[in-house]
């Protein structure tokens, strides 16, 4: 990839059908001559064999190359998303630079820099100026750097190149949370793990997170004296010992993943016997019940998994309560993508939610917990259904997309759906099935395989649809 000063360079240079001068190369770019001879050095080496730049003493420089090639066919040029984050990386770990310095450096426009500053604002951060510097709390400059890698790299790269590199310690922790009775996939724990990554790379730079005010509060919660233990696998894993501070910051990046904690408060048996026999205790939890059902004209209350799914949903908001900042935590798209595909639940849980939260003096419901309740809701409505095992679902993504691909697959097919994560699926698995279905490609030629979207689009379902009829079994459509 060339950067886009190097591909003004060659924009210059193919543009001249005469000899020019590294002066006046550089007052066409807009730096100084030394730089663009050393990016003359860097594009030497990355241009095609038919391609060259020419020197020749006391004429200039000049490009030849063949005429029907032009520079857009040979090269990706970088994007704007990768300069954010390169300019913010540098500001950051160099307290140096000036517009003027840093624009010698990168090649980038005033109107780059403005949308840098609109980054920032979004996180609850500033750029100073003379010299360039980020003003504003530990907190959001690692969740902001957290947030640029994801845009820049994408989710599926993340995954990879953190699975495999902390395997052993991923695997670990999934195990020893299985064994307090939370549930988490790779893919959110990866997330989060990401998170801790870059925060443990600021600490060891000397960068020290604030202190929550809620410190103690944070402290005494179940939950966290049950993880506690983890912190030491994470320490050792990279190397380094935390101030408390650190682990609460820990703590929260876990807070903030997809994961269904229910047993480590109680076991389901107890939540259920303890809401049916002293439902006074839970008055809040019911309350909200009925209101869904009065608004929705659904029976939820009598439905022991839509309980259990309404406890956890409450149980994870009041924890995630304690700190509003790691909302701005990315990775979680597909509660928008929740919203966009059920518009008209959505809404309407969305008002029940804003009149519940005012009425009782409760923090409002954010996007995720609504997008978590949609699919409560939906998942309700067509947990009767009988199906066939003759699919295979095999996913990469999160708990909820993974549940949100499976509702919208299971809305067009009279099928059941056998979900199978990625980590955990084999090639001779697919004998089993008459389909296989995937949200990323599994590097196999066969028919049975199908990559579709991470939620399946209307183009997907026409060829799930097509792939079934072919099918030896007969298949009812719903």
């Amino acid at each position: 990839m060339i950067s886009r000063r190097q591909a003004k360079i060659i924009e210059v240079l193919e543009e001249s059908t005469n000899w020019i001068t590294y002066s006046y190369l550089a007052n066409k770019i807009g730096a100084s001559a030394k730089t663009i001879q050393n990016e003359m050095k860097s594009l030497r080496k990355m241009l095609p064999s038919d391609w060259e730049i020419v020197r020749k003493r006391g004429k200039g420089i000049k490009l030849q190359k063949p005429s029907d090639m032009k520079l857009d066919i040979l090269f990706q040029i970088e994007k704007d998303a990768d300069i954010i984050h390169t300019i913010i990386d540098k500001i950051m770990k160099k307290n140096a630079y000036t517009i003027e310095s840093l624009s010698e450096e990168l090649f980038y426009t005033r109107q780059l820099l403005k949308e840098v500053e609109i980054v920032l604002d979004k996180h609850q951060l500033e750029l100073k100026h003379n010299p360039l510097r980020i003003h504003g709390t530990e907190l959001m400059k690692r969740i902001l750097l957290f947030n640029l890698i994801n845009d820049v790299r994408g989710e599926a790269p993340l995954f990879y190149t953190h699975y495999y590199k902390h395997m052993d310690c991923i695997l670990n922790i999934k195990n020893r949370l299985k064994d307090m009775g939370i549930k988490i996939y790779p893919q959110s724990l990866i997330h989060a793990l990401a998170f801790m990554k870059i925060s443990i790379e600021r600490y060891k730079e000397g960068h020290v997170i604030e202190t929550p005010i809620n410190k103690n509060h944070i402290k005494q919660q179940t939950i966290y004296k049950k993880i506690t233990p983890l912190f030491a696998l994470i320490e050792k894993e990279f190397h380094i010992k935390c101030r408390e501070e650190e682990r609460i910051n820990l703590f929260f990046a876990f807070i903030y993943s997809d994961f269904y904690f229910l047993e480590v408060v109680e076991t389901p048996e107890k939540v259920l016997k303890a809401i049916r026999h002293t439902p006074e205790n839970y008055s809040l939890l019911i309350g909200f019940i009925q209101l869904l059902e009065n608004n929705l004209n659904v029976r939820l209350l009598v439905n022991d998994n839509v309980v259990l799914a309404m406890y956890n949903l409450t149980k994870r908001m009041q924890l995630r309560n304690l700190n509003h900042l790691y909302q701005k935590i990315q990775g979680r798209s597909y509660s928008l993508k929740i919203k966009n595909q059920f518009q008209s639940l959505y809404s309407k849980l969305e008002k029940i939610c804003d009149d519940w939260a005012t009425i009782n003096s409760l923090p409002p419901f954010t996007m995720d917990a609504i997008s978590t309740l949609t699919l409560i809701i939906q998942r309700y409505q067509i947990e009767n259904d009988q199906y066939k095992e003759n699919i295979a679902y095999v996913y990469s993504e999160t708990i909820e997309l993974k549940s949100l691909a499976e509702l919208v697959l299971k809305e067009h097919f009279n099928e059941h759906f056998t979900s199978i994560p990625l980590h955990k699926w084999e090639y001779n698995l697919h004998e089993t099935f008459d389909l296989v279905l995937s949200d990323i490609p599994l590097n196999k030629s066969n028919d049975k395989f199908i990559v579709i979207e991470k939620i399946p689009t209307k183009q997907n379902i026409a060829v799930i649809r097509k792939k079934l009829e072919q099918s030896k079994r007969v298949v009812n459509f719903t």
